[in-house]
């Protein structure tokens, strides 16, 4: 049943799937919420990396598409469309090939440079004349093309327009662009770009993922943007104690959730103790003990194998469902295929059956 309608659940029915297994597992008793673990994670959306001249191109062909299929084929416009298309298609090569190398001298790296932009402002000149007949085609009845052609145009009537102007602004003027105002991909719009430290910059959403002793995943939220982990602390621990109505007694984060904010919001939660990998300045764990110390340390380790487990083997690397509800339940289904295997696992080694040690040679 759930593979026949698997496209129509919606997200948050997906996530209240996720408690209830939890909640099975825990009247079990292979889980008792009392240790919490989080940690955030990147799952990339299903798009190529996104630079100026391939965003340009994008819109290009997927404007000379839809414009095709309001020509009649083989008429003087759609020649022109194709036409066009094929140069704009050689513009996007060249720009491509042209690479400047740090140990070329000034004057041979001041020359492909003007090459560049000279291509660039060649290839947006095209974006410019197909976006004026992208807006011809908007103003005028549309009504014979299908419903997700009509959306289509009007939408991409407004991603050419910011694409054009950050492009210009960037490669023509040579001004910086936010973020904020930028567009990562016009087929899924809703794409982050995701900065942690001075790792690789990915692009997809962050995900924070909180688990228990027993391995299963707790709770789990896909974000918006690219909020920093220290604002993303409070909000699992709320959630897990309110949906399991159960007494978080120790919680193990990683560094870069710590701040004394975050540890007394945790206090007024009543939970006992609070570990943070690590700590700078004034800011110091609460434990009742080293040796307790030292085990949610070695407890929150775990939590980067979970999410390996998790992304590798529920295929979460990269989610190529479209659109950002989709993305979403992609992520949720993954975690309910998994809390499904982690409860039959430790059910199947609770009764030490010879299905457990099938099960084993299987995990």
């Amino acid at each position: 049943m759930y593979q026949a309608y698997t496209a129509k659940i919606k997200p948050e029915n997906i996530k209240a799937m996720i408690y209830e297994i939890n909640k099975i597992a825990i009247e079990m008793g292979y889980e008792d919420v009392e240790d919490v673990r989080t940690d955030s994670t990147v799952v990339q959306t299903n798009i190529h990396h996104p630079t100026n001249n391939s965003l340009v191109h994008d819109c290009i062909k997927t404007a000379t598409s839809i414009l095709m299929k309001m020509t009649e084929k083989y008429s003087s416009d759609y020649n022109k469309l194709v036409d066009r298309y094929k140069e704009a298609k050689s513009i996007y090569y060249n720009l491509n090939n042209i690479k400047i190398d740090e140990k070329d001298k000034e004057e041979k790296k001041k020359k492909r440079a003007e090459l560049m932009k000279s291509l660039f402002e060649e290839n947006l000149n095209f974006l410019k004349k197909i976006w004026d007949e992208i807006k011809q085609a908007v103003s005028k009845d549309i009504s014979g093309l299908q419903d997700n052609d009509q959306q289509k145009i009007k939408n991409l009537d407004k991603q050419i327009g910011i694409i054009y102007k950050n492009a210009w602004r960037f490669q023509i003027e040579g001004k910086k662009v936010e973020n904020q105002d930028k567009i990562f991909s016009i087929y899924e719009q809703h794409t982050d770009i995701i900065v942690k430290g001075l790792r690789e910059c990915l692009f997809g959403h962050k995900v924070n993922i909180s688990s228990g002793k027993s391995n299963l995943i707790l709770d789990c939220d896909v974000e918006i943007g690219n909020p920093s982990d220290v604002n993303l602390f409070l909000k699992p621990l709320e959630n897990i104690q309110g949906t399991y109505q159960k007494q978080i007694g120790s919680i193990a984060y990683d560094g870069g959730y710590a701040s004394m904010d975050n540890q007394k919001e945790a206090q007024k939660l009543e939970i006992r103790n609070i570990v943070f990998t690590k700590v700078v300045g004034s800011l110091q764990n609460i434990v009742e003990s080293p040796v307790k110390e030292k085990f949610l340390h070695n407890f929150r380790a775990g939590a980067e194998a979970i999410i390996s487990n998790l992304k590798r083997g529920f295929d979460l690397v990269r989610v190529n469902w479209k659109g950002f509800e989709m993305f979403k339940a992609k992520v949720f289904w993954g975690v309910v295929g998994y809390n499904i295997r982690a409860v039959s696992y430790t059910h199947l080694r609770a009764h030490e059956t010879d299905s457990y040690l099938v099960c084993r040679l299987l995990l």
